[in-house]
Formats: structure tokens, C-alpha cells, sequence
């Protein structure tokens, strides 16, 4: 789940400030519409084996990609990062 939004990133590194921007709110609008049980359901398994696996591997992944790929993607990490503390 995570790690392959993670490779999809070098797509939304690839088009200009707008679209990047618009992927971001594309994930801030998907949280304000997760019901509680989504929420609670995503918490879960982000604290399962599976997830904390997926978690590490994405994290890995965004680790080895060089320092300007993570600035020109960082409005969408920070959205999901965001997501993921509010579903903790």
C-alpha cells in the first residue's frame, strides 16, 4: 500500500508544482472523508506485522531517492504522513 504510492512518486515528481499540489489535496480530502471506522480499520493495520513491514519498506524507498525528489514530493509526504499520525 505505502511503498507502491511511494515508487508512484516519481510521476508526481514529474509534472509541474500545480499537479503535485493537487496530489497532495488529493490526500488531505481523502482523510477528512475516512469515517472513524476507516480510521480505526487503518490505525489497526498500520500496528499489525504487515503494516509496520509496509511502513519500513516505503520509508526505505523514500530514504534512497536523492534530496531533490523528496523536496519536490514533500507536500505529498507531509499529507500522508499526516494521515498516518491520524490514524494512530
Amino acid at each position: 500500500m505505502l511503498a507502491p504510492a511511494i515508487r508512484g512518486l516519481p510521476r508526481i515528481a514529474g509534472v509541474d508544482c500545480i499537479k503535485r499540489e493537487e496530489a497532495a489535496q488529493t490526500v488531505a480530502d481523502y482523510r477528512r472523508m475516512m469515517s472513524p471506522q476507516d480510521k480505526t480499520n487503518l490505525g489497526a493495520y498500520f500496528h499489525s506485522g504487515a503494516g509496520r513491514a509496509q511502513i519500513q519498506e516505503a520509508t526505505a524507498c523514500y530514504r534512497s531517492k536523492d534530496v531533490r525528489f523528496r523536496s519536490v514530493t514533500a507536500p505529498v509526504i507531509r499529507e500522508l504522513l499526516t494521515t498516518f499520525t491520524t490514524v494512530q
